[in-house]
């Protein structure tokens, strides 16, 4: 499984964490530096994501366009499970380097090719 992204400004690479409660996100003010497993200034214990990685970009300068990042097929198992039904699915990119980050087409981007893609392959056996 993977999510499919559209690069529009390039820059180092990020890692996807997912998000383990849901809330208010400032994007204008987020200080990358500052996260550790939980947002800056949160002063919530249950508004944090799980700093382990589910997926990894490694980035590449100068690269715009789309990118392919491979996520544990047990996070969409945990999906379709729906272990935490109170916890909207999503994923909190984290750069790799604070000075050099990817600017990445959201959901709302004005040109649907462009919108994150979630790609799932089935192997079925015999």
């Amino acid at each position: 499984a993977g999510i499919e992204y559209w690069v529009a400004n390039e820059g180092q690479g990020f890692t996807l964490h997912e998000l383990t409660s849901s809330f208010d996100l400032d994007i204008d003010s987020l200080v990358y530096n500052d996260i550790d497993g939980c947002l800056p200034e949160d002063t919530l214990a249950n508004r944090c994501y799980n700093p382990t990685a589910a997926g990894t970009w490694p980035g590449e300068n100068d690269y715009v366009g789309f990118i392919y990042v491979p996520i544990s097929g047990s996070v969409i198992q945990d999906w379709i499970r729906d272990t935490n039904p109170d916890i909207p699915t999503a994923f909190f990119g984290y750069p790799t380097d604070a000075s050099d980050g990817q600017q990445l087409s959201s959901a709302e981007a004005p040109i649907l090719e462009r919108r994150p893609k979630l790609h799932i392959k089935y192997n079925l056996d015999g």
